[in-house]
């Protein structure tokens, strides 16, 4: 009669662990699938605005270019309107002479003559400079459409920027915080700690992660209070995952990254936040109490 509650039992910790099981494949699943769509997004964000990077560096050149221009022609205009103010004075001071002949009875044919090819002369300035001020319009049209086009890609660059942060935000999963003493066992009291070692594992889409530590009272540790070192414990994290998801290695490649921060002086108590960052945006935190 004895042996029949604990047959009970055991089927029902068999069941159970079979039901925990199925329910961790599925989530696993389902988590690869999620960070695969996370990094083809993030790919597809990053190549799109080094795209538009570039077509603004493009446009920017054209637009020096047009500056360039512009001010050539503008020089061109002033000296022909010089040129015009100049023939101009001196057709007036030559129909003054004409009319002076002409009251004294004096032949003024060659005066004449001189007249006709100065008008002339002021004719065809006056088509160069109105050929120029024309030139000139248009490519103050198209400096305009230049700068406008570049204002477009730099709000659609401000749009694949927050994107991308948002997809950083989902690129970091298994954090851990541990300290040790110098005998490499684990403690929680400040005093006996001699190393805080952080672990996470990151997408490889974050191209360059660090770390930052906040102290209870909120300041940001630095080089003065200890020294700091990260390293790339495992490259390819995702390769343990294969079998349970169809061609997800290369899509879901991560790595793990390891921090070691090890104090030059005893740290106080109090509660301490490990801030993971990617090109100055923090990704994750994790935090962990020293007594």
């Amino acid at each position: 009669m004895a042996d029949a509650p604990d047959s009970s039992s055991t089927k029902i910790v068999a069941a159970v662990t079979t039901v925990l099981l199925i329910a961790s494949v599925i989530w696993i699943t389902g988590l690869l699938g999620r960070n695969a769509r996370l990094a083809d997004t993030v790919k597809s964000e990053k190549l799109s605005r080094e795209t538009m990077l570039s077509e603004k560096l493009l446009l920017e050149k054209e637009i020096a270019k047009l500056h360039v221009e512009q001010s050539a022609q503008e020089e061109i205009v002033g000296e022909l309107n010089h040129q015009q103010a100049m023939l101009s004075g001196r057709i007036q001071v030559k129909d003054e002479q004409i009319r002076a002949l002409n009251r004294i009875y004096i032949p003024a044919d060659a005066l004449r003559k001189q007249h006709r090819l100065l008008e002339k002369d002021k004719y065809e300035i006056e088509q160069k400079a109105m050929y120029y001020q024309g030139s000139l319009r248009e490519l103050q049209l198209a400096h305009d459409d230049a700068i406008h086009v570049v204002a477009l890609l730099r709000e659609q660059n401000k749009g694949l920027a927050s994107e991308l942060r948002a997809a950083q935000m989902h690129s970091l999963n298994d954090v851990r915080i541990e300290a040790f003493t110098r005998r490499k066992g684990l403690t929680a009291r400040a005093r006996t700690m001699h190393n805080l070692v952080v672990s996470a594992t990151v997408a490889n889409v974050v191209d360059n992660p660090t770390f930052r530590i906040v102290a209870p009272e909120g300041r940001i540790l630095s080089a003065a209070d200890g020294t700091m070192s990260t390293l790339v414990i495992d490259k390819n994290v995702s390769t343990q995952f294969v079998g349970l998801q169809k061609n997800t290695a290369s899509q879901t490649a991560r790595r793990r990254i390891e921090m070691v921060f090890t104090p030059k002086l005893r740290l106080g108590g109090g509660t301490y936040t490990v801030e993971v960052l990617n090109e100055g945006i923090v990704i994750g935190s994790v935090q962990t109490t020293l007594r």
